[in-house]
This record gives C-alpha cells, structure tokens and sequence, in this order.
C-alpha cells in the first residue's frame, strides 16, 4: 500500500512538472524560471533584450534563457508557458508589439516548439499571465472570479474564473485600457481621448512627473506621501480614472475581487483609495455592494508565475 501511495505521489509531481516552466518577455530584459509545486520560483535566468533586435536575435535569447532553466532528460516538465507584451491574433501570431517590433508577426509557440526539441509551448499576452499568477497564487487566490487590472506602461485588464483565462479578443479582454473614463480627457497613443491609458498609464504619469520637475511615477508617488498638494491630485486623477475602468469591467464581468498590478500600483492607497470612491460613486450597486479592491502581491515576479502556470489551464 505505501508503494503504491509513492507511486501516486511520483505521478502526481510529474503530472505538476509539465505546467512549471515560465518565461517573460519585457522589453528590456527575457526571464525564465522554473516553478516548484509550492509556486516558488527556482532556476531563475535572464537575459537582456530591445526594441533594436532583430527578430532572429530574440529568438535566439529566449531560447538561450528558456534552455537554461530546463531540466535535462525530464521531457515532463517542458511545458512551457511565454508571456509577451504585445497581443496574439486568431492565427496565434504576435501582434502589436510595439516593445519589441522583432517579434511583430511570429508564430512563437511554433518557433520555440521547434527550436526546443518538441515541447508544448503556450504564449500569451504578460496581462493574461499576470492575471493567472494573481489568481492562483496572489492577491485573488481562493476567489472564484478574479479581474485583474495592470498599470504599467500602459493600461490592461484579464480575467480569471474558475483558474481560467476568459478570452474575448486578442489573448485577454482585448486591450481593456482603452475603455473612456474622461470624455474630452487627454489625447491617447491609440489616437482616442479620455482613455485609462492615458490618464493612469505609466507612460502617462511619467510625462505629469515631468511636469512638476520629478524624475518618474515613483518620484511622483514618494512626492505625493511627502505632502506634495499637486503630486497628490495627478494620483487622484488617475484614481479616479482607474475606478471608472473597474466599474466598466465589472459591470460586463461581474468579478468577486479586482487586483490591481503594475509599477504604478505601487502608489497604493494614494491611488487606490480615489479608485474606490469613484468605483462606489458611479459603479451599479448590485455589482459594487460584492466587489473587493486590492493591490496585487506577486509584484514582477507575477507574469513569469502565470505563464508557468497556464499550460492546459487555459482556456480560448
């Protein structure tokens, strides 16, 4: 009997191995790891990458990196999960990377499939991954309907119900950042005006540090918690933009709880606390009276969990 609960135990860790390898594309930097049945990462490895590269030397330094991580003679755990940043289109090709235009246009998983020896290789949007990571392992952890909101450079959302990603365009909730929160608000790289992107994107928040003499979004935020009147009403705004977002999401998503992740997030309560009030003040009651705000708690290391969590627990 206890042999045969080893055996159950072997098979169960082996069958655990296949989902443990993730990689995560910025753009700056490819990391890869490997997860350990607690979801730690372990075997971590990196590599630098930019916009400059051309498409076969990305390949090249994801492949690189993702070899290094891997268990030699264990073909179980190469399942691999990739997070971009950029989109996926119906045909599974890499569109609008605008991070990194070497890899506009390429069928990852294909290329990986094929240069790593024949392991399954799933690639999805780092939002997508992200929203996985924090779902399963983070912030939204034991909820049932996770949204998960990032505030990067830009601005996305993806959602996770029952630990599955929910897909309605382009890998994620295709690119939710761009919902209006301010009509006649600030002009947006997608050519639109009033975006969340263009309020409380990190690219946005940077050129409003800018403009008070600060050097980035943390300058902005540690300005802010000093007393700074005017550091504090550029997070207000974005606050406010943020839970306008939310209550848009929620009302066609009906989450339990909203995690909101990203370099910006890291303003917490200056930014969250506006986000509150407004998701409370214009939000529909019978979707706001049951949801929960929170930071997310997986900080970098989230998209490369994520991705080394999906495999076959994806769903398109």
């Amino acid at each position: 009997m206890r042999r045969c609960v080893v055996h159950l135990v072997y098979i169960l860790d082996t069958v655990r191995l296949v989902r443990s390898v993730g990689v995560d594309i910025g753009g700056a930097s490819v990391r890869a790891a490997r997860l350990s049945p607690g979801n730690r990462l372990e075997a971590r490895a990196s590599a630098p990458v930019g916009s400059g590269m051309s498409s076969e030397r990305l390949l090249a330094e994801i492949i690189a990196v993702t070899t290094r991580v891997l268990v030699p003679g264990r073909p179980s755990e190469r399942r691999i999960g990739v997070a971009i940043p950029a989109f996926l289109g119906q045909d599974r090709r890499v569109h609008y990377s605008l991070n990194l235009p070497g890899l506009e246009g390429i069928k990852l998983e294909d290329e990986l499939t094929r240069a790593l020896g024949g392991p399954s290789v799933t690639v999805m949007p780092d939002i997508a991954a992200a929203a996985l990571a924090e779902a399963g392992a983070g912030a939204g952890s034991g909820h049932r309907r996770v949204l998960c909101a990032a505030l990067g450079t830009g601005a996305n959302a993806a959602l996770i119900v029952d630990g599955k990603l929910v897909e309605t365009a382009h890998g994620a909730l295709g690119d939710a950042g761009h919902v209006l929160t301010e009509p006649g608000g600030p002009e947006c790289v997608c050519g639109g005006r009033g975006c969340l992107e263009a309020i409380a994107g990190g690219a946005a928040l940077r050129r409003e540090a800018h403009a008070l003499g600060l050097a980035d979004g943390a300058a902005l935020s540690a300005a802010a918690s000093a007393g700074n009147s005017t550091a504090a009403a550029v997070l207000e705004h974005a606050g406010t933009a943020l839970g306008r977002a939310i209550a848009i999401w929620s009302a066609m998503t009906f989450p339990d709880v909203v995690v909101v992740a990203g370099g910006v997030a890291q303003a917490g309560q200056l930014l969250l606390e506006p986000a509150r009030r407004e998701l409370v003040r214009v939000g529909a009651r019978h979707v706001v009276e049951r949801l929960a705000l929170m930071p997310a708690t997986l900080g970098a290391d989230a998209a490369v969990i994520g991705a080394a969590l999906s495999g076959s627990d994806v769903a398109y």
